[in-house]
């Protein structure tokens, strides 16, 4: 598991709500 990863998924989920 990369945290990169992670944060690009969160980012993406923001990205998406906004």
């Amino acid at each position: 598991m990369d945290n990169t990863s992670q944060t690009t998924e969160y980012l993406k989920i923001i990205k998406s709500k906004t």
